[in-house]
């Protein structure tokens, strides 16, 4: 199962729930990996994983969502908010918080750097 394909496939309750389902699954199969063989502690673990609690993976997916408007930013179209809210899941399993923060900050930097008239 390629959940990669089945997010681009999203755009309506039953696909977003194909995605969701093979989301879970794929988490299931990469805490069985884990277990048969650990994965160094320096990386992300089995299947990409890098947000392994609950709680990292809704604060990286939180975070996705506020750095880039609920993917308004990235092209995301409103009108498909299953596709929004599949890729805000998806984005829980390997974004890190800190790094989206820290590129939010260096874009907010870069349009006020673009916005102060030149001398």
């Amino acid at each position: 199962m390629d959940v990669s394909k089945l997010l681009e496939d999203v755009k309506d309750i039953e696909s977003f729930l194909v995605f969701a389902l093979a989301l879970a699954a794929d988490r299931a199969a990469s805490i069985a990996q884990e277990k048969e063989n650990p994965s160094s502690p320096y990386g992300s673990d089995a299947n990409g994983w890098e947000n392994t609690t609950t709680e990292s993976f809704l604060e990286s997916s939180i975070a996705w969502s506020e750095s880039s408007d609920f993917g308004m930013t990235q092209g995301l179209p409103l009108s498909n908010p299953w596709k929004q809210f599949a890729v805000f899941l998806y984005c829980g399993k390997f974004m890190s918080k800190h790094l989206i923060i820290r590129s939010n900050r260096s874009l907010r930097s870069l349009e006020r750097a673009k916005a102060r008239p030149l001398t």
